[in-house]
């Protein structure tokens, strides 16, 4: 029997802390004309139900961060699925946070989603 291989590098980046909740990752629709990467916290806009980078002067919703980017995405001419993780547990220094959001103003939103961020050296809470 001939089997057929493939190979495919890793490259680990340490967005993943921990397993406490477990990460959830679903599909989401990223809006057009936003560009992410991987770790971007993402918002709801509330009328639509698309994601958008979370920024802090948003005021439809999207500045309350909701979700973390498991992929980066760059829709152009239609919105997109992507994956997203929806709760887990991140390292604080590998999320990206949009204009305005810091841990601090971003904690509780993203506690009250079960997403947890971590301080990679001594994996406590931030």
């Amino acid at each position: 029997m001939d089997a057929a291989f493939s190979s495919q590098s890793i490259n680990p980046d340490n967005l993943l802390a921990g397993d406490a909740p477990p990460p959830v990752a679903v599909g989401i629709t990223l809006t057009d004309g936003e560009t992410v990467v991987r770790g971007h916290l993402l918002g709801r806009v509330t009328a639509t139900g698309k994601y958008l980078i979370s920024l802090l002067a948003a005021t439809d919703g999207s500045q309350v961060a909701r979700a973390v980017a498991a992929e980066a995405a760059a829709p152009s001419g239609a919105d997109e699925v992507m994956t997203a993780f929806l709760e887990g547990e991140f390292n604080q220094d590998r999320v990206t946070f949009g204009t305005g959001q810091t841990i601090a103003n971003t904690l509780v939103d993203l506690q009250d989603v079960n997403i947890y961020l971590r301080d990679p050296v001594t994996n406590t809470p931030a």
